[in-house]
């Protein structure tokens, strides 16, 4: 049975747009034990990935009735989570499912319900997980959700260091998370398809992330929580990956790029990988025999770079380059299998 976690509509919209949003069951939910799941689900499993969202913070208000979280980020949570929901739970009720969750999301968006800045950005990139196909990559899919996103942190200021000034820790760290996670997303998803990236980093002053800025504090009880380290070195380290996969992409992209000048930055990025793989924490190491899912898609990042390493040097790659190209490939074929024998692989994100 459906509930009710919204809070009060904002006064800035009609009775006309609310009705419109009722009739395409904006505010719809499902039941408090499908709802719970969902959100279990996403800290667990989805957050690490994208942590976008400060736990504490977002609990506290699902158990407040009178300071409920952002109905617009709620169903673009559902709308990743319930990729995940077991069986049981969604009893193979349509309404539970991503597309459901996703219509809902979306219209809440283009009515301009929200009026939180950041809770309208964590909910795009939230949004920019849902994908219906391989049609699904411009007009309100992948791409526009990820350069909305980008779009509107940079109006905010997100990537620039002097609005942080005046934040309290919490907020603080959690913008730059946000910030550091549409960087990663904007990168991924470019050497995924192929695509122009997005982002300048000529134009980000932002710090880089320590793990401080994982820690979530609760200015209302004055309280800190602790930190899930290894979920913090994870995404720390997922970002200086992908600022290894900058030099590649933007040759990769590049149609003035030369032979010579691709061999170069192919070296330079080659070099930097194994800086990373030296300075990686022990405990994200994969290995097969002690698998682990964070390290598993951290190193299936890793060995995916140095496949790319390959192509920026055809057709004329050393013997040496195409081993290791076939090695790292090898890797990547281990790692899904693995995840696959574990369980696991359904929870992977689309791409890294």
């Amino acid at each position: 049975m459906a509930h009710s976690l919204a809070a009060p509509h904002p006064v800035h919209l009609d009775p006309l747009e609310l009705d419109i949003l009722n009739r395409r069951d904006a505010f719809g939910l499902p039941g408090r034990e499908i709802c719970d799941a969902l959100i279990e689900i996403f800290f667990s499993r989805v957050a690490p990935i994208l942590p976008v969202v400060n736990r504490h913070d977002f609990m506290r208000r699902y158990h407040d009735p009178a300071n409920r979280p952002s109905i617009l980020l709620l169903q673009a949570i559902f709308t990743v989570a319930s990729r995940f929901l077991t069986d049981n739970l969604s009893s193979g009720n349509s309404a539970n499912t991503p597309r459901a969750f996703y219509k809902k999301a979306k219209a809440l968006y283009d009515a301009g319900y929200e009026q939180d800045n950041i809770a309208v950005i964590q909910a795009v990139i939230l949004l920019g997980l849902y994908w219906d196909g391989l049609d699904d990559l411009v007009e309100n899919g992948i791409f526009y959700w990820s350069r909305l996103g980008t779009a509107l942190a940079q109006a905010e200021g997100l990537h620039q260091s002097e609005t942080y000034v005046d934040l309290d820790p919490s907020e603080s760290s959690l913008r730059k998370r946000i910030w550091w996670t549409l960087y990663t997303r904007d990168r991924s998803v470019a050497a995924a398809f192929g695509r122009p990236i997005h982002i300048n980093t000529d134009d980000c002053t932002v710090g880089e992330l320590t793990v401080t800025d994982f820690v979530e504090h609760d200015e209302y009880l004055q309280l800190e929580y602790p930190v899930d380290v290894t979920h913090a070195r994870f995404f720390i380290e997922y970002v200086k990956l992908c600022q290894l996969m900058d030099l590649g992409l933007c040759l990769k992209l590049s149609s003035r790029s030369t032979h010579d000048s691709r061999n170069a930055e192919a070296a330079q990025c080659e070099l930097g990988l194994n800086e990373w793989l030296v300075s990686c924490p022990a405990e994200l190491h994969w290995r097969q025999a002690r698998h682990s899912f964070l390290p598993a898609v951290l190193f299936s990042q890793f060995y995916t770079i140095v496949c790319q390493l390959q192509l920026l040097q055809e057709p004329c790659s050393s013997s040496e380059s195409q081993r290791s190209a076939f090695n790292a490939a090898s890797t990547v074929i281990s790692i899904l299998e693995t995840l696959q024998s574990h369980g696991e692989l359904r929870y992977a994100p689309s791409f890294t």
